[in-house]
């Protein structure tokens, strides 16, 4: 599976591609995220026909996922392990959430990222909970009435690090594009 990583440019990690617990002699065994990495790599290598639907759920689901846990324990790690717009410290809900989806070229790197609770992570990634370019969240009118208005006008939670705080212009670019 190494080499057949490495045909993609996909990079072998232990930790992520490999169980520790393996008792083969060929480097243990498998973990899923080798076969997606290699399956999203192998989508990406090739030219899909016209007539495919690249743009279904499972497609969007599995690239999601590729470098997903990095990138989770990265932001993890910048937040504190509290949602940037909440500040839920409730480790299981809390998602890497891609200020540029990952779908549209956005890299999985803290900067391009939020650490947000699952439920605001859905609602940032519907458009219903918006970052204004002053960094404060902006409730859409859907959710009137719901206990996520409460959120309406609070500011974000920033990492203390300013290498680690989202990039502006990413949060500019994809305020613009859900403002028009």
């Amino acid at each position: 599976m190494k080499e057949l990583l490495r045909t993609f440019r996909v990079v072998w990690d232990e930790d992520r591609h490999s169980s520790a617990n393996a008792p083969s002699k060929g480097g243990g065994n498998l973990k899923r995220e080798a076969y997606l990495d290699l399956y999203l790599a192998i989508l990406e290598a090739v030219e899909p026909e016209p007539d495919l639907p690249t743009d279904s759920w499972l497609l969007r689901s599995i690239r999601a996922r590729r470098g997903q846990a990095q990138f989770r324990q990265e932001l993890l790690a910048a937040y504190g392990e509290r949602c940037a717009v909440t500040a839920s410290g409730a480790r299981s809900v809390l998602e890497a959430a891609h200020i540029e989806p990952f779908a549209a070229g956005g890299k999985p790197h803290v900067s391009n990222g939020l650490l947000l609770r699952s439920d605001i992570h859905t609602l940032f990634d519907l458009g219903l909970l918006r970052i204004r370019p002053d960094l404060t969240v902006e409730i859409d009118n859907e959710l009137d009435g719901t206990e996520y208005e409460e959120l309406e006008g609070r500011g974000l939670r920033l990492p203390q690090d300013i290498e680690a705080q989202p990039s502006q212009a990413a949060l500019a670019q994809r305020w613009n594009g859900a403002t028009k």
